[in-house]
């Protein structure tokens, strides 16, 4: 809980009356000389705690009424404890109005994640008690990156973006440090703006968002950004590549349907090549089709293209941090919604594999815009995908509500046939405190696959669904000739961790997880190879 304590000056301005908290902010505005600065405290024994101060905060007056508020407001310094400290530029007019003070609790248990939180948590206070525009100073944390990453996504606002009438506009810096920390402050906001990218992207509406636009969207996003090529596909395309499981999920809609590559060659010594292919998922609404959801939360399906979303974001950042790796990036793009041309239950199709497909469930609709779109990816030649240990082929995709049921919403399912691309995948989502938890991809699955009248089903029923949804997918990873290695291959399914419900660092929305995530994950590989 938030306590506001004020200075002097400012209890004479409401000398002997009663005023509401919000009276009372509206008031303090009117005299507002400053700006605000956010800094940290650790908890010490007997209830004492132990400031991280900036310079400005060292001028032995300002120290001293510091000292003594905190103290009179019984601060202890415990984990996101908070106080807001007002009328500091009275004192020394070098400092700023406001001081906001965040507890981290017991320094030698303080990790990225308290770091990222505490000044997720703190930039929101700031700017709950403030409506005008204002630039915060971010003191000395534990972790410079990840309390840039806090500060960022906690302040991210989409109806001030999608309205344009932003009303107040807070700029965070940080306040003073090291060269070091100076570019672990900017790499925290590369990667906070990359997941608020794909956040902006999911919470569009679909009518606002629909495949043709969110092509023209990335494009206009990331055609200037260094090293990247775009590459949209349009149906005519996609019928000559005999896409027949990606089609079938489009033929209810009006809007016509779209395949987005995206190619960054950071690498100096091959750019021939891709190191990694990535498929996201890219349904702009999904109806469920014949197979139709119910009416309750339909709307939140608006985010069905979160793969592709969180993709795009990763792309951005890539670039901007030019990372030397070689990646292509393949987004199948439609609706799935119900009408008199729609698939039905029963209908058989073929992938560009050749693979049969009898579509029992056009609810599962993702898994077929991923048969053909890693298949393609694993066989295209702008930028083929290595084989072996040098590559991988990873879907991203809000598949299943099963994942949901097995793991909540802490973490996102991975799938992989790799123990080495398993444990980068892990350590990535460790590193980013966004996880990945690993899920079983047997073949005993396949049993649940079977079909009468075509090769495989789309659907493997309630029992085991996120596990047979990814086995399916697998099954279009192209297949190694006799001189040929193998693809490592994981798939990714994200449909528990793309909503978030009143989180400290993410508020409440479409989440852009698992993003920084996947961020870390290209980053480490350009380490280890």
């Amino acid at each position: 809980m938030q306590t506001l304590v004020s200075s002097k000056i400012f209890q004479n301005i409401v000398n002997k009356k009663s005023y509401s908290i919000q009276t009372l902010n509206f008031l303090y505005q009117k005299r507002l000389k400053s700006d605000a600065l956010i800094i940290s405290a650790y908890q010490n024994k007997n209830r004492n705690f132990k400031l991280n101060l900036t310079n400005e905060l060292e001028d032995e007056d300002v120290h001293k009424e510091l000292i003594k508020r905190l103290k009179a407001s019984h601060f202890e310094g415990k984990k996101f404890e908070m106080r807001s400290l007002y009328g500091f530029s009275d004192i020394n007019e070098k400092v700023p109005d406001i001081i906001q003070v965040v507890g981290l609790g017991e320094e030698h248990k303080v990790n990225a994640d308290i770091n990222r939180r505490a000044a997720a948590l703190s930039s929101n206070s700031i700017s709950k008690l403030l409506n005008t525009a204002i630039e915060v100073s971010v003191g000395p944390f534990n972790n410079i990156k990840a309390a840039s990453e806090g500060v960022h996504l906690r302040n991210y606002d989409y109806k001030n973006i999608f309205s344009g009438q932003i009303k107040k506009h807070i700029v965070f810096k940080l306040n003073q440090g090291s060269e070091k920390e100076k570019e672990d402050w900017k790499e925290g906001k590369i990667f906070s703006k990359a997941q608020n990218l794909s956040r902006y992207l999911s919470e569009l509406p679909s009518n606002y968002m629909t495949p043709t636009l969110f092509c023209n969207t990335a494009t206009k996003l990331l055609q200037k950004e260094k090293n990247i090529e775009v590459i949209v596909r349009d149906k005519k395309w996609i019928e000559e590549k005999k896409m027949g499981a990606f089609l079938a999920v489009t033929k209810g809609s009006v809007e016509e349907p779209k395949f987005l590559e995206i190619y960054y060659r950071g690498r100096k010594d091959n750019k021939k090549s891709a190191d990694i292919g990535f498929i996201g998922k890219g349904v702009c609404f999904d109806s469920g089709g014949i197979s139709l959801k119910p009416a309750k939360d339909m709307k939140e399906m608006k985010g069905d293209l979160g793969g592709g979303a969180c993709l795009v974001g990763m792309a951005k950042a890539v670039s901007k941090l030019e990372l030397p790796i070689n990646i292509a990036i393949f987004i199948p793009l439609a609706e799935n919604l119900p009408s008199g041309s729609a698939t039905k239950p029963g209908d058989v199709v073929y992938a560009c594999n050749n693979k049969s497909i009898e579509v029992d469930n056009t609810d599962a609709e993702g898994r077929l815009l991923l048969a053909d779109a890693l298949y393609y990816a694993g066989t295209q030649n702008i930028l083929p995908v290595k084989r072996g240990k040098e590559g991988a082929l990873i879907t991203i995709a809000t598949l299943t509500g099963a994942i949901g049921v097995a793991l909540g919403n802490v973490f996102s399912g991975a799938f992989t046939n790799d123990n080495s691309l398993w444990k980068s995948l892990k350590n990535a989502g460790k590193k980013a405190n966004d996880p990945f938890w690993r899920m079983p991809l047997s073949e005993e699955y396949h049993k649940l696959l079977k079909s009468n009248v075509a090769d495989i089903t789309n659907s493997g029923g309630r029992s085991g669904g996120s596990c047979s949804a990814a086995l399916f997918v697998k099954q279009f990873v192209p297949k190694a000739n006799k001189n040929e290695k193998s693809f490592r291959f994981a798939h990714l399914d994200i449909g528990c961790v793309d909503m978030a419900v009143n989180d400290d660092i993410l508020g409440s929305g479409m989440s852009g997880r698992p993003t920084r995530s996947l961020i870390e994950f290209v980053s480490s590989y350009c380490k280890k190879h």
